[in-house]
């Protein structure tokens, strides 16, 4: 990963019971030291995705 790239994990897994659920989906990014903790989302078609950005 290049150091201004935008980076995204993508999980599969089945859908939610409810189009409105909560989803508790945190994705942890470390370099050297430094981490990072982005929370995740529901992007349908039973894809989970979180997404790092500079």
């Amino acid at each position: 990963m290049r150091q201004y790239e935008t980076f995204e994990l993508t999980f599969s897994g089945s859908a939610p019971r409810d189009q409105w659920a909560a989803i508790d989906l945190k994705a942890t990014f470390t370099c050297g030291p430094k981490t990072t903790v982005v929370k995740g989302f529901y992007d349908g078609g039973g894809q989970y995705c979180g997404i790092k950005s500079p």
